[in-house]
């Protein structure tokens, strides 16, 4: 298990892609792809969803965080937040982001969407 940026130099290399590409792809540029490779800045979930996207792998490999069976977000978790404030999501994301691990990102959705069902009841 290696950092994000050693994670994303090897699957590109192995996907037999340049930085150039990937930062087109990503819609950022070549130098931003190195300096995420030197692990000097980390990608917004976003931009790290695209590179994932763009080299055939996943975010968890990346990341190089296995999440356990049973412990994944499912569409159910993102179908209660369909709705809740911008502040909301953006909270859910940030705390993704910063590897909140998935069990607490899976607490904060449902308190969110209690808030949600709250505010509905008014």
């Amino acid at each position: 298990m290696g950092t994000f940026g050693g994670n994303l130099f090897t699957a590109r290399k192995r996907k037999g892609s340049s930085q150039e590409e990937v930062a087109r792809y990503a819609k950022v540029t070549r130098s931003t792809i190195s300096k995420y490779e030197g692990d000097e800045i980390t990608p917004a979930l976003d931009t790290a969803q695209l590179m994932a996207e763009f080299l055939g792998t996943t975010l968890e490999s990346l990341t190089g965080k296995d999440i356990p069976i049973g412990q994944t977000i499912t569409s159910k978790d993102l179908k209660d937040v369909e709705g809740l404030p911008k502040s909301y999501i953006i909270a859910v994301k940030v705390a993704f982001g910063n590897n909140v691990p998935p069990e607490e990102l899976i607490k904060l959705i449902e308190v969110a969407a209690s808030l949600r069902r709250k505010g509905d009841s008014k």
